[in-house]
Formats: structure tokens, sequence, C-alpha cells
């Protein structure tokens, strides 16, 4: 009974990874060290459970042992080749990692991991169907609707302001820096500088861009989702205005 002791392990390994990795949301770091110590003992070299240990460690403040972790899942995940479903779990292994590289100030190493985060989540968009007509009607409703809520004299002050759907951030923005799996995007002259008589022609004009592929992806309920494109939107607007990330964190829309 070899495989099915195994698919056993696997379903258990399985829940106390995803028990774990909720447990972490919720702060409970204790907890979910115990139950990936469980995971560990099981299968100590599953990616799965390397990438929670690497999660684990990097709420902990134990950065180079996050690294560690992150890296022998990602070498872990690439060994086991398919099944396609572990594609997700890799970028999110990727995501965790080349976030770690972004607060050491490591560019070249975060770009890198960044990249493969982009090209697995637009492989794993595709296969999803992301982006469908309905997908696309309801966004730009939940958009269309969050604008109309903005009061004036803002509303007045938007209106040559367009506001584009676009499924993830270009290679190019990603290469910059960018965070692939970021919702929104502010860009150009905000609204001081192009009221500035001193302000000159912008490499990019100003606009708004909600990434709808990482918003569908993020929030499968519909009701979720809407919320927050308002959220991301009204974070975007926020840049507009000349409110850096801190202050319009302190706005709750972050």
């Amino acid at each position: 009974m070899p495989d099915a002791l195994h698919a056993a392990d696997r379903a258990v390994v399985d829940h106390l990874v995803e028990e774990a990795l909720a447990l972490l949301d919720d702060g409970r770091d204790e907890a979910a060290a115990r139950n990936l110590a469980e995971a560990q003992a099981l299968a100590p070299h599953d990616p799965t459970v390397l990438a929670a240990l690497g999660e684990l460690s990097g709420a902990l403040g134990r950065l180079d042992e996050a690294r560690d972790h992150l890296r022998a899942a990602i070498a872990a995940f690439e060994r086991a080749g398919p099944p396609i479903d572990r594609a997700p779990a890799l970028a999110d292994a990727h995501h965790a990692l080349a976030r770690l590289h972004q607060d050491a100030g490591e560019h070249d190493l975060q770009v890198h991991h960044d990249l493969e985060v982009s090209r697995l989540d637009a492989a794993a968009h595709r296969r999803a169907g992301l982006g469908s007509r309905r997908d696309l009607a309801l966004v730009e409703r939940a958009t269309a609707q969050a604008l109309d809520r903005i009061p004036e004299p803002f509303q007045a002050r938007l209106r040559n302001v367009p506001v584009v759907l676009e499924p993830r951030p270009s290679i190019e923005l990603v290469r910059e820096g960018f965070d692939p799996r970021a919702l929104g995007l502010f860009e150009g002259p905000d609204d001081l500088g192009r009221l500035s008589v001193e302000a000159g022609p912008a490499d990019r004009p100003t606009r708004i861009v909600l990434f709808f592929a990482n918003l569908l992806d993020a929030f499968p309920d519909d009701g979720e989702l809407c919320r927050q494109v308002e959220i991301t939107l009204l974070h975007e607007i926020g840049h507009f205005f000349g409110l850096d990330e801190d202050e319009v964190d302190a706005l709750g829309l972050g």
C-alpha cells in the first residue's frame, strides 16, 4: 500500500501547509511553526513545505534562513517539473524571494525572480481564462461606479486622467523593479505637476492602470473584486493628488 500511504501523506502535508499559511496571515506564528514542523517531519524535502518555511522565517525576521528555504523550494519545484498545478506555488516562492531581494536593495536578483513570476503568472492566467468579456465588464463597471462616487472638485480634476485596463505589469516595468503582482499603477505627472507652468514634457503620459488579471486572480469573489477595484483605484488617485505610499496607506487604501 505504498502509493495509498503516499497519497494520504500528501493530503496531510497539503492540509498542514495550507493551515500554516492561514495562521501566518493571522499573525499566529507559533501555531504556524507547529504545523510546519509536523509537515516537515512527513516530507522534509517537499517544495511546498520549504516554501512555507521560507514565509515563516521571513515573518520572524530570519531573512537569511528565509532565503535558503525559498531557494531550496524553487530548486525542488524545478526538479519535480510538471504537473501544472504546482506552477502557482513555484511562482509564489519566486515572488517571496524577490521581495526579500527588494528589501535588501538587490535589484538584479529581485528582477530575476520577478521575471519568473511574470512568466508563470501569465501562463496561469491564460489557463484559467482570466479576462473574459464578463470579467472585463465586471472590472469596468466597478471602475465606473468608483469614479462616480468621487466628490467634486476632485472628480473634475480627474476627467482628463484615463483609467486603462492591462492584464499585468509589462516586462519593461518588471525590469525596472516593479512588482509583477501589483494591482494598479499611477504614472506620469501628478496633479500639481500638470498644473505647473514649469512642468516639461513627461516620458509617460498621466494615467492610471488597473491590472485586471492580477485583480481577478487575487479576488475571485465578485463582491470582493469590486471592492478591491475601488480600493486600488483610490490608491492610485491618491498618488495623482500627490500622496506618497505612507500617506495613502494611512487613509486605509494600502
